[in-house]
């Protein structure tokens, strides 16, 4: 049996929260922010609470990593939450916007499956630190540079 791995990083980007939370829900431009490649399909224009779409991701091994993702948490201005499936596990990946004067704090939390055993005792924990955080703080960065060059 497994449990969840949970971790947060954050940006500070000069916009405010409303242009960047209608900018989160365009997923068809979250390929501008990704390090790897990334696509959207079975939706158009932007989402809403309980919108579904198919995500396409890069992956160690799989370039076309499959998940239907469902936006799990909406609150105008402040939070969204995208919760996507794959191989029957959850992964959820949650922005929480923040104004703070002239700029906005978008924290990332995303929160996964960790399986039981040596997998996720000695790999998830390494796996997470070498590849799933380097990749979202990197992703968070181009975030920012989207949003403020735009």
């Amino acid at each position: 049996m497994g449990s969840r791995m949970v971790g947060t990083l954050g940006v500070d980007i000069n916009r405010p929260a409303t242009d960047i939370f209608e900018y989160l829900r365009d997923v068809h431009r979250h390929d501008e922010w990704s390090p790897k490649p990334y696509r959207v399909e079975g939706i158009e224009g932007l989402v809403d609470a309980g919108s579904t779409f198919v995500s396409y991701g890069w992956l160690p091994g799989k370039p076309e990593n499959r998940n239907d993702v469902e936006v799990t948490a909406f609150e105008p201005g402040r939070k969204i939450e995208f919760t996507a499936t794959q191989d029957g596990h959850a992964f959820l990946n949650t922005f929480t916007l923040t104004p703070n004067g002239d700029s906005t704090r978008v924290e990332k939390t995303i929160d996964f499956y960790k399986p039981g055993g040596p997998m996720g005792l000695l790999v998830m924990p390494v796996l997470f630190a070498r590849l799933i955080k380097p990749a979202t703080q990197k992703a968070m960065a181009m975030l920012k540079d989207q949003l403020e060059t735009s």
